[in-house]
């Protein structure tokens, strides 16, 4: 049997252990929650937040300096504008 062959075997046994470990940690870690004895952590209530970390309203799109309400619009009649006076080259 040739190296490569023999490599190939090798990692083919390794790929289906790899995948019996995963699937066993799945079963273990889904009956782990159903069971209730790893509770799924919840977001606190807004009550509990302290003050500072509030949130906050923040720009459209939450990129800073996106032009919004007429702005926009202006940007947007640019660009067709020019489309439109593009030339159609053959």
């Amino acid at each position: 049997m040739s190296f490569t062959q023999r490599v190939m075997r090798v990692m083919t046994h390794v790929n289906i252990g790899a995948t019996l470990g995963l699937v066993a940690w799945l079963a273990w870690a889904s009956l782990e929650v159903a069971s209730g004895a790893r509770p799924i952590p919840r977001h606190p209530p807004v009550d509990r937040i302290p003050a500072g970390s509030r949130p906050v309203s923040l720009p459209c799109c939450f990129v800073p300096g996106t032009p919004t309400g007429p702005a926009l619009l202006e940007a947007h009649e640019a660009q067709v504008r020019r489309i439109a006076a593009a030339e159609v080259r053959p």
